[in-house]
């Protein structure tokens, strides 16, 4: 398979494993830290009153809600990379039998 510069394809699993584990620690990075601040925030929320808590509220929860979304969608990619790392290790390691046993045929 060539991509357009007719390179062949080729798919390095330990950097691909490598990319999965520090997006996973990213997100779990990310997470931690925007729980820490939300719970600083929520403190606050606990003695701050008046429109301006409200509309600041708003806007707060709003962002956490984005915020977990991105979280959420970073360890997916983590993960589907890592299932896929696997697959394509997978594959290969089933074509290269098929080759050996076909060549010792």
């Amino acid at each position: 398979m060539t991509s357009a510069g007719d390179a062949p394809l080729q798919v390095v699993i330990d950097e691909v494993n490598a990319l999965g584990k520090f997006v996973s620690g990213l997100a779990d990075q990310m997470r931690a830290g925007s729980t820490s601040l939300d719970r600083e925030v929520q403190a606050l929320f606990g003695v701050w009153k008046g429109s301006a808590a409200d509309a600041y509220r708003s806007g707060w929860d709003e962002m956490q809600d984005g915020a977990t979304k991105v979280w959420d969608a970073l360890t997916n990619i983590a993960s589907t990379l890592d299932s896929n790392a696997a697959a394509f290790q997978a594959q290969e390691t089933s074509t290269a039998s098929t080759i050996n046993s076909t060549q010792a045929g």
